[in-house]
Protein backbone atom coordinates (compact mmCIF):
# COMPACT_ATOMS: atom_id res chain seq x y z
CA UNK A 1 0.00 0.00 0.00
CA UNK A 2 2.11 3.55 -1.36
CA UNK A 3 1.51 6.25 0.99
CA UNK A 4 -1.07 4.07 3.51
CA UNK A 5 -0.87 3.47 6.75
CA UNK A 6 -3.14 1.35 8.93
CA UNK A 7 -3.38 1.30 12.63
CA UNK A 8 -5.72 -1.52 13.95
CA UNK A 9 -6.82 -2.27 17.64
CA UNK A 10 -8.24 -5.39 18.44
CA UNK A 11 -8.27 -6.37 15.01
CA UNK A 12 -10.62 -3.37 13.76
CA UNK A 13 -9.72 -0.65 11.83
CA UNK A 14 -9.24 2.62 13.79
CA UNK A 15 -7.33 5.02 11.31
CA UNK A 16 -6.11 4.75 7.16
CA UNK A 17 -3.71 7.35 6.73
CA UNK A 18 -3.61 8.26 2.70
CA UNK A 19 -0.94 10.97 2.00
CA UNK A 20 -2.74 12.92 -0.38
CA UNK A 21 -5.97 12.85 1.16
CA UNK A 22 -5.43 13.01 4.97
CA UNK A 23 -6.96 10.49 7.58
CA UNK A 24 -9.58 8.28 8.15
CA UNK A 25 -10.85 7.40 11.85
CA UNK A 26 -13.21 4.62 12.76
CA UNK A 27 -15.39 4.39 15.90
CA UNK A 28 -16.86 1.55 17.30
CA UNK A 29 -19.66 0.59 19.60
CA UNK A 30 -18.94 -1.63 22.78
CA UNK A 31 -19.99 -4.82 21.00
CA UNK A 32 -17.27 -4.07 17.89
CA UNK A 33 -19.91 -1.69 15.32
CA UNK A 34 -18.75 0.52 13.44
CA UNK A 35 -20.07 3.53 14.91
CA UNK A 36 -18.60 6.82 13.10
CA UNK A 37 -16.61 7.47 10.16
CA UNK A 38 -14.67 10.39 10.54
CA UNK A 39 -13.22 11.85 7.23
CA UNK A 40 -10.04 14.15 7.09
CA UNK A 41 -11.89 17.34 6.61
CA UNK A 42 -13.56 16.39 10.14
CA UNK A 43 -17.00 15.96 8.60
CA UNK A 44 -18.28 12.30 10.61
CA UNK A 45 -20.68 10.13 9.53
CA UNK A 46 -22.32 7.93 12.62
CA UNK A 47 -24.49 4.85 12.62
CA UNK A 48 -26.71 2.97 15.09
CA UNK A 49 -27.53 -0.72 15.23
CA UNK A 50 -30.39 -2.84 16.40
CA UNK A 51 -30.17 -5.96 18.98
CA UNK A 52 -29.30 -8.40 15.92
CA UNK A 53 -26.29 -5.93 15.08
CA UNK A 54 -27.65 -4.43 12.11
CA UNK A 55 -27.57 -1.48 10.78
CA UNK A 56 -31.37 0.56 11.81
CA UNK A 57 -29.78 4.38 10.57
CA UNK A 58 -26.67 6.09 9.37
CA UNK A 59 -26.37 9.78 10.00
CA UNK A 60 -24.82 11.79 7.21
CA UNK A 61 -22.23 15.03 8.04
CA UNK A 62 -25.10 17.19 6.88
CA UNK A 63 -28.02 15.38 9.38
CA UNK A 64 -29.17 13.34 6.22
CA UNK A 65 -30.51 9.85 7.57
CA UNK A 66 -30.40 6.40 5.82
CA UNK A 67 -32.59 4.33 7.80
CA UNK A 68 -33.01 0.29 7.15
CA UNK A 69 -35.33 -2.30 8.57
CA UNK A 70 -35.89 -5.70 8.32
CA UNK A 71 -38.31 -8.58 7.81
CA UNK A 72 -38.59 -11.45 10.48
CA UNK A 73 -36.07 -13.61 9.00
CA UNK A 74 -33.38 -10.59 9.31
CA UNK A 75 -33.62 -10.37 5.69
CA UNK A 76 -33.05 -6.72 4.31
CA UNK A 77 -36.58 -5.66 4.02
CA UNK A 78 -36.11 -1.54 3.08
CA UNK A 79 -33.73 1.04 2.65
CA UNK A 80 -35.14 4.70 2.72
CA UNK A 81 -33.06 7.44 1.86
CA UNK A 82 -32.38 10.88 2.96
CA UNK A 83 -33.87 12.28 -0.23
CA UNK A 84 -36.89 10.26 0.17
CA UNK A 85 -36.28 7.61 -2.41
CA UNK A 86 -37.46 4.47 -0.87
CA UNK A 87 -35.77 0.44 -1.57
CA UNK A 88 -37.96 -2.33 -0.97
CA UNK A 89 -36.04 -5.36 -1.46
CA UNK A 90 -38.32 -8.99 -2.44
CA UNK A 91 -36.86 -12.69 -1.75
CA UNK A 92 -37.59 -15.85 -3.08
CA UNK A 93 -38.45 -19.02 -1.18
CA UNK A 94 -34.78 -19.84 -0.80
CA UNK A 95 -34.03 -15.97 0.56
CA UNK A 96 -32.38 -14.98 -2.30
CA UNK A 97 -32.89 -11.70 -3.44
CA UNK A 98 -35.20 -11.57 -6.20
CA UNK A 99 -36.01 -8.04 -6.85
CA UNK A 100 -35.27 -4.39 -5.73
CA UNK A 101 -38.38 -1.23 -6.26
CA UNK A 102 -37.64 2.45 -5.91
CA UNK A 103 -39.82 4.43 -4.80
CA UNK A 104 -39.84 8.46 -4.55
CA UNK A 105 -42.16 8.61 -1.27
CA UNK A 106 -42.74 12.61 -1.85
CA UNK A 107 -44.60 11.68 -4.75
CA UNK A 108 -45.61 7.95 -4.84
CA UNK A 109 -43.84 7.43 -7.88
CA UNK A 110 -42.27 4.26 -8.72
CA UNK A 111 -38.55 5.11 -9.70
CA UNK A 112 -36.93 1.93 -11.15
CA UNK A 113 -37.76 -1.68 -10.50
CA UNK A 114 -34.99 -4.98 -11.28
CA UNK A 115 -36.49 -7.87 -11.09
CA UNK A 116 -33.92 -11.15 -11.45
CA UNK A 117 -34.61 -14.86 -12.21
CA UNK A 118 -32.59 -17.39 -10.77
CA UNK A 119 -31.04 -20.45 -11.47
CA UNK A 120 -31.11 -23.82 -8.51
CA UNK A 121 -27.69 -22.40 -7.37
CA UNK A 122 -29.01 -18.91 -7.21
CA UNK A 123 -27.50 -17.29 -10.33
CA UNK A 124 -28.76 -14.96 -11.98
CA UNK A 125 -30.20 -16.23 -15.62
CA UNK A 126 -31.98 -13.11 -16.51
CA UNK A 127 -32.68 -9.35 -14.96
CA UNK A 128 -35.30 -6.95 -16.21
CA UNK A 129 -34.84 -3.45 -15.29
CA UNK A 130 -37.72 -0.88 -15.59
CA UNK A 131 -35.95 2.66 -15.14
CA UNK A 132 -38.01 5.93 -15.09
CA UNK A 133 -35.79 7.63 -18.15
CA UNK A 134 -35.54 11.33 -18.81
CA UNK A 135 -36.67 10.79 -22.33
CA UNK A 136 -39.99 9.23 -20.94
CA UNK A 137 -41.73 12.74 -20.23
CA UNK A 138 -41.95 11.97 -16.82
CA UNK A 139 -44.27 9.41 -17.75
CA UNK A 140 -44.16 5.48 -16.81
CA UNK A 141 -41.02 3.41 -16.89
CA UNK A 142 -39.12 1.57 -19.61
CA UNK A 143 -38.35 -1.37 -19.61
CA UNK A 144 -34.56 -1.77 -20.37
CA UNK A 145 -33.50 -5.25 -20.61
CA UNK A 146 -33.61 -8.08 -20.09
CA UNK A 147 -29.80 -9.36 -19.51
CA UNK A 148 -29.32 -13.11 -20.23
CA UNK A 149 -26.59 -14.73 -18.47
CA UNK A 150 -24.26 -17.41 -19.41
CA UNK A 151 -22.82 -20.30 -18.00
CA UNK A 152 -19.81 -18.98 -16.97
CA UNK A 153 -21.66 -15.95 -15.20
CA UNK A 154 -20.79 -13.86 -18.08
CA UNK A 155 -23.37 -11.20 -19.64
CA UNK A 156 -24.37 -13.23 -22.78
CA UNK A 157 -26.95 -10.84 -24.06
CA UNK A 158 -28.42 -7.22 -22.93
CA UNK A 159 -30.28 -5.27 -25.63
CA UNK A 160 -31.47 -1.43 -25.03
CA UNK A 161 -34.81 -0.16 -26.50
CA UNK A 162 -34.10 0.76 -30.01
CA UNK A 163 -30.45 0.19 -29.86
CA UNK A 164 -27.88 -3.23 -29.57
CA UNK A 165 -25.28 -3.37 -27.10
CA UNK A 166 -22.50 -5.86 -27.04
CA UNK A 167 -20.15 -6.50 -23.98
CA UNK A 168 -16.92 -7.22 -23.83
CA UNK A 169 -15.61 -9.33 -21.12
CA UNK A 170 -11.49 -9.29 -19.58
CA UNK A 171 -10.70 -11.82 -16.95
CA UNK A 172 -12.89 -14.14 -14.32
CA UNK A 173 -15.61 -13.45 -16.65
CA UNK A 174 -16.31 -9.89 -15.71
CA UNK A 175 -17.81 -7.16 -17.87
CA UNK A 176 -15.09 -4.69 -19.10
CA UNK A 177 -17.67 -2.00 -20.74
CA UNK A 178 -20.96 -2.23 -22.56
CA UNK A 179 -20.91 -0.39 -25.77
CA UNK A 180 -24.09 1.10 -27.21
Amino acid sequence: MNNEHLILALSRLITVTISLTGTLVYGYDLVGNRASLTYPDGKTAATTYNADNQELTVTDWDGGVTTYSYDAAGRLATTALPNGVQTTNSYDDANRLAGLRHVDTNTGALQAEYLYELDGLGYRQVATEMLRLPDSGGGGLQTTAPVQYQAMLRMAHHVQPMRGVSPSHRGANRVAQLVY
